[in-house]
């Protein structure tokens, strides 16, 4: 993890320059962060003894995963979007009844949910 916080916060320094093209271990850092955050592994704030933290190096990968990745339309069965489409098509996109199952989740019809966001067994969105 300490690697993960030493890319991230060097590439945060350079962030102007940092796109699509940059270095694969900065992107691949940026894509690990957020599968983790996914899956929550891992939160950008937590209550850790009684106080709440924020880790800075989380929130700097979500950011730089957006100079990454470009815009895009995107269409669904009741609504279109324009928007960075790697974080907001890559949660459930092409899911099944058995993943949402197993994800032990609700999603009523029209609700996107961006790559990165953890839902929680029995939450209904």
């Amino acid at each position: 993890m300490e690697n993960l916080k030493k890319i991230v916060n060097d590439a945060w320094e350079n962030k102007e320059q940092i796109n699509q093209n940059s270095d694969e271990s900065i992107l691949n850092s940026i894509n690990q962060i957020i599968e983790n955050l996914d899956q929550g592994k891992l939160r950008v704030a937590e209550k850790i003894d009684g106080s709440w933290t924020t880790h800075q190096y989380i929130k700097k990968a979500i950011m730089l995963s957006f100079r990454v990745h470009g815009m895009e339309a995107l269409s669904g069965p009741y609504s279109s979007w324009f928007d960075k489409a790697h974080l907001l098509k890559g949660k459930t996109a092409g899911w099944t009844k058995e993943e949402f199952e197993k994800a032990g989740f609700r999603m009523v019809p029209n609700t996107p949910v961006r790559k990165g966001s953890f839902i929680a067994k029995n939450v209904v969105l």
